[in-house]
């Protein structure tokens, strides 16, 4: 398969004034039209960015994919938002 796409996840957290509180990694999952197509681990010490590479772009119809990021599961005391590719938790 021909590389065509990288997908850039960001996973930002929010409202927490003690980042030792994390869990030391979240989940996350590529959905591909809807379905889950790839998971991840990004650890919570780094940047929070993970990179999910070489994606086909086009089905054998000649239809675009669609893609989407979710967390496989909330950490507890925190909400979820997604804008994009963008994962932001918020402690609550």
């Amino acid at each position: 398969m021909k590389c065509r796409i990288t997908i850039k996840v960001t996973v930002t957290w929010e409202g927490d004034d003690n980042p030792a509180e994390r869990p030391s990694s979240v989940d996350i999952t590529l959905l591909r039209d809807g379905e889950d197509y790839e998971s991840a681990a990004v650890d919570t010490e780094s940047d929070g960015v993970y990179t999910f590479a070489c994606l086909p772009v086009w089905k054998s119809s000649g239809h675009k994919y669609t893609y989407e990021v979710d967390l496989s599961e909330i950490p507890e005391g925190y909400t979820k938002t997604i804008n994009g590719f963008n994962i932001i938790l918020t402690s609550v």
